[in-house]
């Protein structure tokens, strides 16, 4: 899946935010982020760094596992 908030340059990844056990989707673009089950739009995207921080977790890559592309 492409995401339509970097004008697709990026693709849609599922991952495991590990503190949580939170699976959530993110662009490998621009790390935008949602819920994994919304609907992709715009407006319901959130940047990684500022969800997981209100988990107290810090904007690592050695935070998430990449589950799968979401396309896939």
């Amino acid at each position: 899946m492409l995401c339509p908030r970097c004008d697709q340059q990026g693709q849609v990844e599922l991952v495991v935010i590990k503190k949580t056990g939170e699976r959530v989707l993110r662009c490998d673009e621009c790390d935008a982020l949602r819920q994994n089950g919304d609907e992709v739009m715009k407006s319901n995207l959130v940047d990684f760094s500022t969800y997981v921080a209100q988990f107290g977790v810090i904007d690592t890559w050695d935070e998430i596992e990449t589950i799968n592309a979401a396309d896939k």
